[in-house]
């Protein structure tokens, strides 16, 4: 980022959010369509695949936890160093979030070869949703590094307030994606293996683009050159201090999305099917939100450096009520048309049916979700990801899964009252996060910057 566009992003902050938004919200449309993509083609192997992949996204979740904290903390320390024209150390700060990144995914591809199959046999699901999930997930963990180095790659460039160069590379691995899927699992007769296979070989590509752009190019305002790499004790603890409790956030997230599809092995496979079908469409909303949100981080931790808390909180609020017309507005449609979307996927009429009436409950999670993500990030991008944390922590461990344990295994309620799980939870969480930002905003204008 130059000088020039610091000062950009503070002259007009309502085209500085879209600036940096609309490339993630782009980027993340092509992540979420992975999932669609490979959910789409594993949809005509039938519910069992259909289950076996929704049974897997927690472990991936959870591995996605760690890359995604600390990328939150890399963008957090150097934007704020970007904002203070600190080249020479934004720079030693990137290397420091790959060396981090680097040594986690290794810890990730041995612990997830260990236990993968006793983290499936707790699930408790049917023999052969089982034995397919463990498939996937084995060929996931294979390659960890390339999924941790490559979000490393784009914290670094989402804090010097690159976001377009990420997003071009995710479009290509996607493509490659969509040509690899058909391939691998019905021309090669992989199935669920092959989709992973694909996957894989896609993000793979991707990573080594970012690798020529990093070390070879070194293109961007920040070079990554570990010649010139300092080790800083500060700056590890700051990635961490910042990281750490979106790391915790986020792995409670994962436990809870595990621990609710235990609940629905309960009912049955299709009820499994359904459930990671309407998720899919969960994270269509979710995206612009996540992408609203990563700016907010990027624009919170400049305008700190650059000592404006007027423009901090105008953007955040600002940033909360655009996240709010967005997700209504795409609840209203999914609301009124579930059965049309799932047919994208499956013309199983049971899990159409049931995924129907998952879909119309969750809608209604949406205003909530919105608060509780920009409400985290805002506060993670003033330095602290603590009030993040502990919000989730009541929302999923407090209330949800107890909730949800209540009505099904004491109550012997159906599937339904495990959304209403969820709803209530969202509520009480949302309610909980605006306070709370309201006490930090309040802060930062009463308090020396």
């Amino acid at each position: 980022m130059t000088k020039n566009r610091v000062d950009g992003f503070i002259k007009n902050p309502r085209k500085a959010l879209f600036t940096l938004a609309m490339p993630v919200v782009i980027g993340m449309v092509v992540h979420s369509l992975y999932n669609i993509i490979d959910t789409i083609f594993v949809g005509r192997l039938g519910a069992e695949a259909i289950a076996a992949v929704t049974l897997s996204f927690p472990f991936f979740f959870i591995m996605n936890a760690f890359a995604f904290g600390i990328g939150v903390g890399v963008t957090s320390v150097i934007g704020k160093l970007v904002g203070q024209k600190r080249k020479g150390a934004a720079a030693n700060a990137a290397c420091h979030g790959i060396i981090i990144s680097l040594g986690i995914s290794i810890v990730f591809f041995i612990a997830g070869l260990l236990y993968l199959k006793t983290a499936f046999a707790f699930i408790g699901a049917e023999a052969m949703v089982t034995s397919l999930g463990i498939d996937y997930m084995r060929i996931i963990f294979l390659f960890a590094p390339v999924f941790f180095l490559s979000p490393a790659f784009y914290a670094i460039l989402s804090g010097e307030g690159d976001t377009k160069t990420p997003m071009k590379l995710q479009i290509f691995s996607l493509i490659t994606n969509i040509i690899l899927d058909p391939i691998f699992i019905f021309g090669f007769g992989y199935g669920v293996k092959g989709a992973a296979i694909a996957t894989v070989i896609a993000q793979t590509l991707g990573f080594l683009i970012f690798c020529y752009i990093f070390f070879v190019k070194k293109s961007g305002y920040l070079k990554a050159d570990f010649r010139l790499f300092s080790f800083r004790n500060k700056l590890i603890y700051r990635i961490f201090f910042v990281g750490a409790p979106v790391i915790l956030t986020h792995l409670i997230m994962g436990f809870g999305v595990l621990l609710l599809n235990k609940v629905m092995t309960s009912f049955s496979t299709n009820h499994i099917a359904a459930f990671g079908l309407a998720v899919r469409f969960d994270s269509l909303v979710v995206m612009p939100v996540f992408g609203i949100s990563s700016g907010l981080v990027a624009l919170v931790s400049m305008y700190l450096g650059a000592k404006r808390p007027d423009l901090i909180r105008y953007i955040s609020w600002y940033g909360i009520k655009m996240s709010l017309i967005i997700v209504g507005s795409l609840g209203v449609i999914i609301f009124f048309i579930p059965e049309i979307l799932l047919s994208i996927f499956t013309q199983d009429p049971e899990l159409i049916k049931i995924g129907s009436v998952i879909m119309r409950f969750l809608v209604f999670t949406y205003p909530f979700m919105a608060i509780g993500m920009n409400t985290g990030r805002i506060i993670q991008g003033l330095g602290t990801g603590i009030p993040s944390l502990i919000i989730t922590s009541a929302r999923v461990l407090v209330f949800a899964i107890p909730l949800a344990y209540t009505f099904v295994y004491i109550l012997g309620y159906g599937y339904t009252s495990v959304l209403w799980a969820l709803i209530i939870s969202a509520n009480i969480s949302a309610f909980l996060a605006i306070p709370w930002l309201r006490y930090y905003l309040k802060k930062i204008n009463e308090s020396p910057m």
